[in-house]
């Protein structure tokens, strides 16, 4: 099996190592958690007296728990306070986000898997009505109004996917095909959202992206 952005492969235990996984599969390290505190320190640089942030993740997910490890190492280097607000099914997103209005979050910020990915909408429509900035790992959110995100891409990710595939095909046994680390990164911008929630890009931070969203 060839898995499309793992994240926290070795930190949680599903691979011995990245060289040799001990097992029937491989795929591609997203590297997601170790980017955490950068998605921290660009959020802070758009909305400076963020002081309490919601992070919105599927507890069961394998990888959930090295993510939190890094977001409260950041945040308590920044300042920051979080409010973990974990999902384990469709039908907690309405209570999870009623929390999130009660504990006032100045942000959101998501750990992408595929239900809180599926159930972005909701997310979204709630971030809108509370004018809460809202912070993600992939792209495609952004393209969908998430305001920031800062991850690997995905464009690579199915592009090195693909060579582990063909390798595969050609005869490889999958145990022996490394798991591969994301090299590209890039961070959007979608200014539109901005707009809507009465927030300022700095420059600084437009500069940097590689994709502004108008």
């Amino acid at each position: 099996m060839v898995v499309w952005g793992i994240h926290g492969a070795v930190e949680t235990g599903l691979v011995r190592s990245l060289a040799r996984t001990g097992g029937n599969w491989t795929g591609i390290e997203s590297l997601a958690p170790h980017l955490d505190a950068k998605r921290l320190e660009l959020i802070m640089q758009i909305v400076p007296k963020l002081a309490r942030l919601g992070v919105i993740y599927n507890a069961d997910d394998q990888g959930a728990p090295v993510h939190l490890i890094s977001v409260r190492d950041a945040a308590r280097i920044l300042g920051v306070g979080l409010a973990p607000l974990p999902v384990r099914r469709p039908d907690d997103f309405d209570g999870v986000l009623s929390r999130a209005a009660l504990g006032s979050v100045d942000g959101l910020l998501i750990f992408t898997d595929d239900l809180t990915a599926t159930h972005w909408g909701k997310i979204a429509e709630f971030a809108s009505k509370h004018l809460l900035p809202t912070v993600c790992e992939l792209r495609f959110l952004v393209q969908f109004g998430c305001l920031l995100s800062y991850g690997p891409s995905t464009d690579e990710f199915t592009e090195r996917v693909a060579q582990q595939v063909d390798k595969i095909l050609k005869g490889a046994k999958v145990g022996d095909i490394p798991v591969e680390q994301a090299t590209r990164f890039e961070m959007l911008v979608n200014v539109k959202t901005a707009k809507a929630l009465h927030i300022t890009i700095p420059q600084s931070v437009l500069l940097r992206a590689d994709e502004v969203i108008e």
